[in-house]
Formats: C-alpha cells, sequence, structure tokens
C-alpha cells in the first residue's frame, strides 16, 4: 500500500486537500486532507470530533497517524481502514 492509494482512498471518501501557497513546497502534495463538511452525508458521525488527516505522501512521515486519523473520523478501527484501503488498490490495479 502506498501513500497514492490512500489519497485515493481520501478522495474516494469526500476528504478535500489542503495545498501549500509556499514557494518551496510542491503544488500536487497536500499537507493535510479535510474530512469531509456537511451537508455531505459522508461526513462523520454526530459526537465524533473530526480530525484533519496529515498528507499521507509528506517525507519521511509514518503512516499510523494517517491511518489513527481516518478511523477516527470514520467511527472504525485502524485495521477495517487498512483492509478497505488494500481492497480499493487491489481493484485499481486489475488484481
Amino acid at each position: 500500500m502506498s501513500p497514492d492509494d490512500i489519497e485515493a482512498y481520501l478522495k474516494a471518501r469526500g476528504y478535500l486537500p489542503a495545498l501549500s501557497v509556499e514557494r518551496d513546497w510542491p503544488r500536487n502534495i497536500a499537507y493535510k486532507w479535510w474530512p469531509p463538511r456537511w451537508p455531505d452525508p459522508r461526513t462523520p458521525p454526530i459526537g465524533i470530533r473530526p480530525r484533519d488527516v496529515p498528507g499521507p505522501r509528506l517525507c519521511s512521515q509514518p503512516l499510523e497517524p494517517v491511518i489513527e486519523a481516518i478511523a477516527h473520523n470514520e467511527d472504525r478501527t485502524p485495521g477495517d481502514v487498512l483492509r478497505e484501503i488494500a481492497v480499493i488498490a487491489q481493484l485499481a490495479d486489475g488484481e
């Protein structure tokens, strides 16, 4: 599973990329992802305070905080989120 697979999952779930306006920051790499906001039906469940998801393609960053933030927003376990990302990645590869 790659950071690109995680970003594809985030896009499919309605998360919005936050791009930096810094001169030295690449224009195509999101530094964080915002969870869907109401009235989008994919917003986090009531009672869950949504967290911003760190950008999975940031240099030298482990993917655990990314998966944990997604799991928190969706009120699921990190293992469930990882399995779904893996399935989506396999389907995208045509396997």
